[in-house]
């Protein structure tokens, strides 16, 4: 093999390459198995400024700086190396390899759907299967109003590498809402400077190292800058990211990186689960309800013209109210059953108060969860005895409001959409004492539906 210059041997021992003798430079790392698959396993193991290089965990600015700036010594420019002498597959692996692992089978997922890589997706209680993601993936939220289908690898790195389309990287792109949050990640396809970037194809740009570092911006990536720590400016003009992957969000209000994760529209904002929760750009955290209700992210709008301020969910009825401090905010003003709110990251439920001209129609959201499922009991404005979300406290147990029958027998089979209220016209699932009650509800004395009492 001919000899090498210095700052060749110096990228080979930056990247981890290892020397195997007279056969040459070969193979990544020194040992059979590859110290890492993501950005993630570096960070996590070694420190934020290491990434993940060719399978091999390495500070990039030692790599940037030693990379050689011309061809390598006796390789002349344009010129490729011919192919390499084919192996006999008989031989078997080579000593010191260790055969590539097979994937483990994916379970299937009853709550599963049927939308493909790439389609727009909910992923909620009242979401079907048509709006929700086939087996294997996973409904990545991306904005308000814009969620896509991915190749769920948040388990196993290796499943990215069975692909054949290029998708062969497993980033994270966001966290669970978990009170302990999990990292979501999915297989991607990694671009250049220059290339186009998009979710909804799985394409994003080469993640670097402080201003080494690629963002998407109007479908391109473009110079950028990650932001590993609390504090930068971000938001407006400026193409600085703030890194999510050490639970850094952009708050918008300061245009500052925060230690945090991001909410959207209709998600609880604020101190919730533990974490603090930012708004997107051009929304506001509007409080429902201090120790009862979370805050909730709601768009800001226009009050000058609140006839055509909140268009940005139709076929949903929308409206502009003020929020306080010369704010407008849009929430959604048309529901018969709380399955109809538009927001559902956080439930929410449909309220209808008053009558006639006063009649007032809103989703608004279901007070913080408790610990008690559907029929059992529960009392209001006591946490220890409220429900489980997506339910509600009526006649001292938990239930959830309906259209038909079948939204109450998907909780129970004995469930019928028969309470009505008659005052704002809303029904909730019910018990009939002639179908007998479960326990622990009873029959009440001289009416034919079951209530809840206390233990």
């Amino acid at each position: 093999m001919k000899s090498m210059s210095k700052a060749v041997i110096g990228l080979y021992l930056a990247l981890g390459l290892c020397w195997v003798g007279a056969s040459g430079w070969f193979g990544f790392g020194c040992s059979s198995q590859p110290e890492c698959r993501t950005d993630r396993d570096c960070v996590n193991s070694k420190g934020p400024e290491f990434l993940c290089f060719e399978q091999i965990c390495r500070d990039q600015a030692v790599v940037l700086k030693e990379q050689p700036v011309g061809p390598e010594p006796g390789k002349e420019p344009g010129k490729e190396p011919g192919p390499e002498p084919q192996k006999d597959a008989s031989v078997g692996p080579e000593p010191g390899k260790e055969p590539v692992p097979e994937l483990p089978p994916i379970e299937p997922d009853p709550n599963a759907g049927n939308l493909p890589l790439g389609a727009e997706c909910q992923d909620h209680t009242f979401a079907t299967k048509a709006d929700r993601c086939a087996t294997g993936l996973v409904c990545v939220q991306f904005d308000s109003l814009t969620s896509y289908c991915m190749q769920d690898c948040s388990t196993s790195d290796q499943i990215c590498s069975a692909n054949s389309d290029g998708r062969t990287v497993c980033k994270q792109v966001s966290w669970t809402s978990d009170v302990v949050p999990k990292a979501i990640a999915v297989c991607v396809k990694i671009a250049q400077s220059g290339e186009s970037c998009d979710p909804q194809q799985s394409i994003f740009c080469q993640r670097g190292r402080a201003n080494n570092h690629l963002v998407c911006d109007a479908g391109t990536c473009k110079q950028g800058t990650l932001c590993d720590s609390a504090g930068c400016s971000c938001g407006g003009q400026s193409k600085v990211e703030c890194d999510l992957t050490q639970k850094l969000v952009c708050d918008y209000a300061t245009n500052k990186c925060v230690s945090g994760l991001r909410a959207f529209e209709g998600g609880a904002c604020g101190n919730y689960k533990g974490a603090q929760r930012f708004c997107p750009v051009d929304h506001v955290c509007v409080p429902y309800g201090a120790g009862t209700f979370p805050d909730i992210c709601l768009r800001l709008c226009n009050l000058n013209n609140p006839a055509n301020a909140c268009q940005h969910r139709q076929p949903k009825s929308m409206k502009c109210i003020d929020v306080g401090g010369g704010r407008g905010a849009c929430i959604q003003d048309s529901c018969l059953a709380q399955k109809e709110c538009a927001f559902q990251s956080y439930p929410h439920i449909c309220q209808i108060q008053g009558t006639g001209q006063n009649r007032q129609v809103s989703c608004n959201p279901l007070p913080f969860e408790g610990p008690n499922d559907f029929a059992q009991y529960c009392a209001l404005n006591d946490k220890a005895k409220s429900c489980k979300h997506p339910f509600q406290c009526t006649a001292s147990y938990c239930t959830i409001q309906c259209r038909v029958d079948d939204d109450c027998k998907a909780w129970h089979p004995k469930a019928r959409c028969f309470l009505r209220n008659t005052v704002t016209g809303i029904n909730s699932c019910g018990f009939q004492c002639t179908d007998g009650c479960p326990s622990p509800l009873k029959c009440r004395e001289g009416q034919n539906f079951c209530e809840g009492t206390a233990p």
